[in-house]
């Protein structure tokens, strides 16, 4: 294998550490390393990073693998199925890979794809694999040297611009254009909430310092209708017999015979939330106390698990000595479960409140937009500066029916890569979104 020459599976082979701390791998100065920030900080930086891309070729299937090996390891039963799955991780001829450089910090450090790191450390030990380094070195290093020279002979952004896929970039859908891709997304909002729902929702708590809350007699006691706004008290087995309510409206199984609220909440809530375990049940000051300390987590009000990593959130929230529940959706499309049950809650008594009614309204209708982010950043895990603050919602950009999602996008330019000798001023971060059609390859 040449130093200088990885194809896309070997790459993702160097790159696939995996390391439970960041960064995966730190790097003395050599002379390689030296030479690539050399040529990185040719870049003029945007918000402090420097960015370009590197494409490899799929290359052969011996870059992939060994098919007797993996055959002898059982993953493979025959030669087709080898190469099936071969097809499936590099379906394209190349691979396009992210690199971004920070110099902030107290040691320069380098990204592949937002996920793989290096740092470079002027008195770090030598690499205990020194051909691994010198692979992976060598391989920046080209990519650097073809960004620089292209760069600097004008070609580079065009070419990247005409040759990026879709996959790599951001982009934004219409709702109501993703609807029509796949009206299954759809279906299910519309058979959770009718439009007099939506509509009843918004005159609750989509209002301006709108709480959702005209109250009437509840399960815990609360004052008659229109005489207050929130509970007088709190406790952990108040708390407990909200969260058995919402998992009742939510249509959950009852987990067990004659369950008890705090068997409810055991089965249904996040586990990794059981900081209020060790407070007195029955004790609403030891509650209040409790939360004014800042003891709780978030994840402590996570009651009921969305799609993906998305949890239901029942937070209580103190407002001049009286308590509200704020309720937060989980992911697409629980939005509409969302609508559902404040509604069931507020019907039941319960001071609840939505913070983001109005963004849930617009989902349901279809009035919102969807964000397509590269397919290596997964909120939300990563922080996306995606460059429409009003999209809060992300996908990757989908397999299945992907020509149509790709022809109904806008697609945000691709940032521009420029040299300290071409211009003397940063470039512009905001740039307006256009449409990316006639892109040559998907990426997929």
């Amino acid at each position: 294998m040449a130093t200088s020459t990885l194809y896309a599976p070997e790459v993702d082979g160097l790159t696939r550490i995996g390391n439970a701390h960041a960064p995966d791998l730190i790097l003395p100065l050599g002379m390689l390393a030296q030479t690539l920030i050399a040529l990185l900080r040719n870049i003029v930086p945007v918000g402090g990073l420097r960015s370009l891309w590197i494409e490899s070729e799929r290359g052969p299937i011996e870059a992939f693998g060994t098919y007797e090996t993996l055959h002898d390891q059982g993953l493979f039963d025959t030669y087709a199925e080898f190469e099936d799955h071969w097809h499936a991780c590099y379906p394209s001829n190349r691979k396009w890979y992210r690199i971004t450089y920070d110099e902030r910090g107290d040691a320069p450090r380098l990204s592949v794809n937002d996920r793989f790191a290096v740092r470079f450390v002027a008195d770090a030990p030598e690499c205990s694999d020194p051909a691994f380094a010198m692979q992976l070195l060598s391989w920046l290093v080209k990519g650097a040297e073809t960004c620089v020279r292209q760069c600097a002979q004008g070609t580079y952004n065009e070419r990247i611009s005409e040759q990026l896929p879709f996959d790599m970039r951001m982009g934004v859908l219409s709702r109501k254009a993703y609807w029509s891709i796949f009206p299954e997304s759809r279906e299910y909002v519309r058979r959770m909430v009718r439009d007099k729902d939506i509509d009843r929702f918004v005159a609750l708590f989509g209002g301006e310092g709108r709480q959702g809350g005209v109250h009437v007699d509840g399960p815990l006691g609360m004052p008659a209708a229109g005489t207050t706004d929130g509970l007088p008290t709190m406790s952990v087995n108040d708390y407990l017999h909200v969260c058995r309510t919402t998992y009742l409206a939510l249509g959950l199984s009852e987990p067990m015979t004659d369950a008890t609220p705090a068997d409810w909440h055991a089965a249904y809530a996040n586990p990794v939330g059981r900081s209020m375990a060790a407070l007195d049940r029955d004790d609403p000051k030891e509650f209040a106390s409790w939360i004014a300390d800042g003891r709780d987590d978030g994840h402590t009000w996570e009651i009921a698990p969305g799609p993906g990593f998305s949890w239901f959130t029942l937070t209580p929230v103190r407002r001049d000595d009286r308590w509200l529940l704020e309720l937060r959706s989980a992911a697409y499309p629980m939005c509409a479960d969302t609508i559902r049950l404040a509604l069931l809650l507020h019907d039941t008594g319960l001071p609840v409140t939505v913070p983001n009614a109005r963004e849930l309204a617009n989902t349901v209708r279809g009035d919102d937009s969807i964000g397509i982010l590269p397919h290596y950043l997964m909120p939300p895990y990563d922080d996306v500066a995606f460059p429409d603050a009003a999209v809060t919602e992300y996908i990757a950009l989908p397999y299945e029916r992907m020509k149509e999602v790709i022809l109904h996008a806008r697609w945000y330019p691709v940032e521009e890569v420029r040299l300290f000798d071409q211009t003397a001023e940063e470039p512009v971060d905001d740039v307006p979104a256009v449409t990316g059609r006639g892109c040559p390859d998907t990426g997929r």
